[in-house]
């Protein structure tokens, strides 16, 4: 089955039109032999009804010349393609069947990141299987006017469950197939029916309710249909305003949608031709990395392309099967778009030394058009091929991408970070008789080599690391700074414990009672400290070793 959602007629629901009104004017301009029925989407965008018995045309015509009348058009039937039936398997484990994850590094990419439950994706189809056991989609909105209910999600066609298990099937769980996304909240939009047709005010409800109910970082969308819709462009440049990715298939015309796209009567492409910064239009390739026969293309309208040949995924009522087109391909880029999120939410900064570290306590959130950016910018090049990227999605290159760039904004960024270093310290004594004597003067050392507050210095942590040795812990906390800032403070602490400096200030804030002996270990760093004569008389109890 070619699975791209697209009208292979000229198509729509007859006797409906939709017409966004002037602000104020929808009463005024409605024409005789028309109903308001319903307002869909978030632009105000009116469904109206013909009771007159004209023609659609002909009541398009006259709403177009009607004062007050912003633009008024067809509602567009959005369905499915199906060109060969499915092929259903049982379940079972089928990675090796999924030649698409390695052909995008996946494999190489889940080392870095495997997603993140912060990450939201809404996908705009004929639903999802709720009771499927490797699909993790548990909430969903109907936007189709049947009995079903408005929160009955379930996916009587098929397409829908596919999409989805491409983009988070449950992985490695010895069940089926495998996602990109291990990790990622998912939420359905069905307004495609079981025969995988819909109509245009359905599509512009999802968008609505993914962007103002759910809030969204990615929609999902693998359909298309009829022609320029300029309620449909409003509502994605809403979401683009809002800060929500809008993946789109490219269509399955086999057609070069830059000369297309240009025509006022072309179907072809749309929604994913239209000019939008937040729109990334995907291409099919198959496992030859050859454009498949079916795939639209377009080095201006195509942003770059995705495996969309033979992809192994989830079906309705719990099976699997086989599909292809650019509806396989569109998933792929949102997956990798999860993982880029995710990446760098994850990122930090590990600085590489003897028991230190630097970790930046907080993650960067890319928005919409830099993870767009990065997914370009990271594709593996494909001679010849016709997008505009001239590349395949290499998922691995754009996790790494957003690693990079995460950590290149953490450097000019300032922030409160936290400085660690442990202190190997000889003692004849447990860390309870250590932390009376020494926790402290530690603290006040730590403060005066840093030149950083008291206030700043954690109370030292102990434990008993082996025999007449403890671990002792320093912990210091920036204000905010830079992290070139915080990498110098912590190589001050380290050199200061190595050159003496942090044990000579530990004696000067010591009192009498606290100044270094042969018991704390402080006093045994090789710095001209006299250490007076004491017996070794004990260890670290047994029962606090720790390895």
């Amino acid at each position: 089955m070619v699975g791209s959602l697209q009208s292979v007629c000229q198509d729509y629901e007859p006797n409906s039109l939709l017409v966004r009104y002037a602000p104020g004017l929808a009463a005024q301009a409605a024409p005789r032999g028309v109903r308001i029925k319903s307002v869909v989407g978030s632009q105000g965008v009116r469904k109206l009804e013909i009771t007159d018995g004209s023609a659609v045309d002909t009541k398009l015509a006259e709403l177009k010349a009607t004062p007050g009348v912003l633009y008024a058009e067809k509602n567009w039937r959005l369905n499915t393609s199906v060109v060969a039936s499915a092929v259903v398997a049982p379940n079972d484990p089928m990675f090796g069947q999924q030649w698409h994850l390695p052909k995008v590094a996946a494999n190489q990419a889940w080392q870095v990141t495997k997603g993140s439950e912060k990450i939201k994706v809404c996908v705009i189809d004929t639903g999802a299987d709720p009771t499927h056991p490797d699909l993790p989609v548990k909430r969903g909105y109907n936007e189709i006017p049947d009995k079903a209910g408005p929160t009955n999600f379930s996916d009587g066609n098929g397409h829908g469950s596919h999409v989805t298990g491409i983009i988070a099937a449950r992985t490695d769980n010895k069940i089926g197939v495998s996602g990109l996304a291990w990790n990622v909240e998912v939420v359905a939009c069905r307004f495609l029916d079981a025969k995988g047709n819909g109509y245009l005010d359905g599509a512009l409800d999802c968008l609505k309710t993914c962007r103002e109910v759910e809030q969204a970082n990615i929609t999902s969308n693998s359909w298309g249909g009829g022609s320029y819709s300029q309620a449909l462009y409003d509502e994605i440049k809403a979401c683009e305003d809002a800060g929500q990715l809008f993946v789109a298939a490219a269509g399955n015309e086999w057609t070069n949608t830059d000369l297309t796209v240009t025509d006022p009567a072309s179907e072809v492409g749309y929604p994913a031709v239209f000019n939008l910064n937040s729109i990334i239009s995907v291409a099919a390739t198959d496992s030859s990395d050859k454009l498949t026969w079916f795939s639209n293309y377009g080095k201006t309208t195509v942003d770059l392309a995705a495996p969309g040949m033979d992809i192994r995924s989830t079906w309705s009522y719990g099976r699997y099967a086989t599909e292809s087109g650019t509806s396989m391909a569109t998933p792929m880029v949102t997956g990798a778009a999860v993982l880029v999120h995710a990446a760098a939410l994850a990122a930090g900064k590990l600085l590489q030394g003897v028991r230190v570290e630097l970790r930046l306590p907080w993650g960067t959130r890319l928005t919409a058009l830099q993870v767009k950016d990065i997914l370009l910018q990271s594709v593996d090049a494909i001679p010849g091929l016709p997008v505009a990227s001239g590349g395949r999605l290499n998922v691995n290159k754009a996790v790494q991408a957003a690693v990079d760039r995460a950590s290149k904004a953490a450097e000019v960024t300032t922030a409160s970070y936290t400085l660690r270093h442990s202190l190997y310290v000889p003692t004849i004594l447990g860390c309870k008789a250590w932390g009376n004597r020494s926790r402290q003067p530690y603290r006040k050392a730590a403060a005066a080599v840093t030149g950083l507050p008291l206030a700043s210095v954690a109370s030292p942590s102990c434990q008993c690391a082996r025999a007449k040795q403890l671990r002792v812990v320093l912990t210091l906390t920036t204000g905010k700074v830079e992290l070139a800032r915080a990498q110098a403070l912590l190589q001050q602490l380290k050199a200061s414990v190595g050159n003496g400096a942090f044990w000579r200030a530990v004696r000067a804030v010591s009192t009498k009672a606290q100044r270094p002996s042969a018991g704390d270990g402080s006093c045994l760093v090789n710095q001209g400290m006299a250490c007076p004569a004491v017996s070794i008389r004990q260890n670290c109890p047994a029962s606090q070793l720790k390895g």
